[in-house]
């Protein structure tokens, strides 16, 4: 089975997003913050990761970093209600 992480701060969001996820058969990990995830990437492989680019005071870009450091073939996706173009440039 594939698997996938889930960061978002949201909560609500984060656990609607993870069931639909589960519902079309991927193993999904939930995570609030960089911390959380770290653990995450820590203990389980994932193939993709759906990151949300503002975690209150902490960075989505920073998050895809830690991803890419640590599991460097994760698929990732980064969500957000706050867009730029140089946040997208960033990521």
């Amino acid at each position: 089975m594939e698997s996938i992480l889930v960061l978002e701060d949201d909560q609500v969001f984060r656990v609607r997003l993870a069931r639909a996820f589960r519902e079309r058969g991927l193993a999904a990990t939930e995570a609030s913050n960089l911390s959380e995830m770290q653990t995450e990437l820590n203990n389980n492989k994932f193939n993709y990761a759906v990151i949300d680019l503002k975690l209150g005071v902490e960075s989505g870009l920073e998050a895809l970093r830690l991803l890419k450091d640590s599991q460097p073939s994760c698929k990732a996706l980064i969500l957000t209600g706050f867009g730029t173009i140089s946040a997208a440039v960033s990521a």
